[in-house]
Order: structure tokens, then C-alpha cells, then sequence
């Protein structure tokens, strides 16, 4: 919008100011001429000369296209930085970890200042709480319990936490492999400091991997998604 308004402010000075100039040019001939032909009955006055009328007319065009475009840019919302990718985290925390640490009590139930919400994918359920009331550090912006629901108990899972914008755009993500629960449930928290979409997918198994592979594990797993508004 920006460089709209200062093209068409642009096009219509140079209109303005050919028209000045061959007007100008226009009405100096046709004084000169009435000089020619009536020398006597004619007073002298000064006159610009041509050259002189067209470089006024032009630094006048470039003083108020400037003017105007200085008054636009003032005017002009300044554009939101990008975050970089040190403003998204996520870690997990192992269980003996949780509970002698600050989230000793959090619990998959309910928890003062968050939303709770709840999904079944697959064999993992996810129980996610969301921030209501900001975030510092002992309140995390969002945390999350995956509770495996399969048969037997998994020896081994693998997790990834993905951030989007609200567009669609990947700007982070972090990528845990080759974990061992000592329950059949990992916990997850993390922050944001922009509004984003969280992606994320536990996987639990039996038997390890040869290797850990991003792509795989979401290409693979559905993974839960929430949006995560900036408070």
C-alpha cells in the first residue's frame, strides 16, 4: 500500500509538471511573438526563460513529493519482526525430574490459570493445559501429559514439538529420541512468545530404532495441535 501511494503520487507530479512546463513554454513564445510584432505598444517586463520555469517546476515536484512521502512513512504501521527461533522452547521432563521440581504440582486433571483440554490419537492421549494468565518461569506458556493406551508397556518413545505461525510456516521445533519412561505417560511443557501453532507427536515402542528421524515420526503419527495465543 505503501509503494502504491508513493507511485501515484510520483506519476501525478510528472503529469502536473510536463503540463506546467509546456504551458509555461506555451505562453513564453506568445509573449515573445506580441513583443515582435508590437514592439511599442508592448511594456517590457521580465520573463523566466523556459529552461528556467522547467527546473523550478521540477525541484517544486520533488519538494512535495518528498513532503508527502515522509508524512506517509510516518504514517506507516511498523512491521512486527520476526521471532527468532530462542523465543520457542520445549523440553521434556522425566517423572522422578517433574516431581521434585517446579512442576511437582502440575496435574493431568486440573490446574489454577489453564485451560484443559483433551485427545485421543491413536494409542496416545493427550492431555494439554494452556496458559490463561501469562507465562514466567515457573509457569510455562503450555505443558502437556501423553499417556500411551496400547498393550504391554513401551520401553522407548521418541517426541518431537514443532512451532508454526499462524500461517503455516515452521520456526521451530525440538526433537527428543530414544527416551525410557519409567511410566507409560511423558510430560512436555514449553513457551512461545509470539502466537503459534504447537505440533506435537509422542511415539512409544517396544523395540529401539536404528535411528531417529523427524520426518518419519509426523509422517507416521497424527500428531495433536493446538493454537497458542500470545497473552
Amino acid at each position: 500500500m505503501f509503494n502504491v501511494v508513493l507511485l501515484t503520487t510520483a506519476l501525478i507530479l510528472a503529469v502536473l509538471t510536463a503540463l506546467v512546463t509546456v504551458g509555461y513554454l506555451l505562453f513564453y513564445r506568445s509573449r515573445v511573438n506580441r513583443r515582435l510584432k508590437e514592439p511599442g505598444e508592448n511594456k517590457p517586463s521580465r520573463l523566466w526563460s523556459p529552461q528556467r520555469a522547467a527546473l523550478t517546476a521540477v525541484i517544486a515536484a520533488l519538494t512535495v513529493f518528498a513532503v508527502i512521502a515522509f508524512l506517509s512513512a510516518s504514517h506507516r504501521p511498523a512491521a512486527r519482526p520476526d521471532p527468532s527461533p530462542a523465543a520457542y522452547s520445549a523440553a521434556i521432563f522425566p517423572e522422578e525430574e517433574r516431581q521434585a521440581g517446579v512442576f511437582s504440582g502440575v496435574s493431568p486433571e486440573e490446574n489454577a490459570g489453564y485451560r484443559r483440554e483433551e485427545v485421543v490419537l491413536g494409542t496416545v492421549r493427550y492431555t494439554y493445559f494452556i496458559s490463561a494468565e501469562g507465562t514466567d518461569t515457573l509457569h510455562p506458556a503450555f505443558f502437556l501429559f501423553a499417556e500411551y493406551l496400547g498393550q504391554g508397556k513401551p520401553s522407548y518413545y521418541d517426541a518431537i514439538v514443532t512451532f508454526s505461525s499462524p500461517q503455516g510456516e515452521e520456526m521451530a521445533s525440538t526433537m527428543v529420541s530414544a527416551g525410557e519412561p519409567e511410566k507409560p505417560v511423558v510430560f512436555i511443557a514449553g513457551n512461545a512468545f509470539a502466537d503459534c501453532e504447537i505440533s506435537c507427536v509422542v511415539e512409544f515402542y517396544e523395540t529401539p530404532k536404528e535411528e531417529y528421524n523427524p520426518q518419519v515420526l509426523q509422517e507416521e503419527n497424527t500428531p495433536l495441535r493446538f493454537f497458542l495465543p500470545l497473552l
